[in-house]
């Protein structure tokens, strides 16, 4: 949303592919290179979700900040997501950017545990998220509701995984 003059309001309803290009922040050479832990140590890209926000994503001057889980599955492990959340808080304080937890769409998965099946054999699994929704109430996060969309579809949404 950053820049967009004359641009609607920044909401995620008022988000479309062109305003989305427009708005996009691709990361510099410096920006990627960036060692928050000196020169000597090494900083894994893949490592944990609240180092990044904090170290890396608070130095871009994000305006708009959406995470959710839909690869790392459920996350139950409360004094964790109490970081990631904290972080995602310190990461746009200095821009008084907008924070919001995305609820990822239900996964479908095979009865059986099988890999590959048709869809009239999908069960519904439950939506986990219920320790990122108590963490975002609490920190002032918004939550968009991406699964609300797809709820109604049972087996004609898609499947995960």
């Amino acid at each position: 949303c950053r820049g967009l003059i004359g641009a609607p309001p920044c909401s995620l309803d008022a988000l479309n592919r062109t305003t989305l290009a427009k708005a996009r922040k691709v990361l510099t050479e410096a920006e990627y290179d960036a060692n928050p832990f000196g020169e000597e140590d090494s900083f894994d890209w893949q490592g944990d979700v609240a180092t990044v926000l904090e170290n890396i994503v608070s130095r871009l001057d994000v305006d708009l900040l959406l995470l959710n889980s839909g690869l790392w599955g459920e996350l139950t492990d409360e004094e964790s997501v109490e970081e990631i959340f904290k972080a995602g808080d310190s990461a746009v304080a200095h821009t008084n950017g907008r924070k919001f937890w995305k609820r990822t769409t239900k996964r479908f998965r095979c009865a059986g545990g099988a890999r590959r099946c048709h869809r009239d054999q999908w069960g519904p699994e439950a939506m986990g998220d219920s320790v990122p929704l108590a963490a975002a109430a609490r920190h002032g996060w918004e939550v968009y509701d991406a699964a609300a969309a797809t709820a109604p579809l049972e087996r004609d949404s898609f499947a995960d995984g």
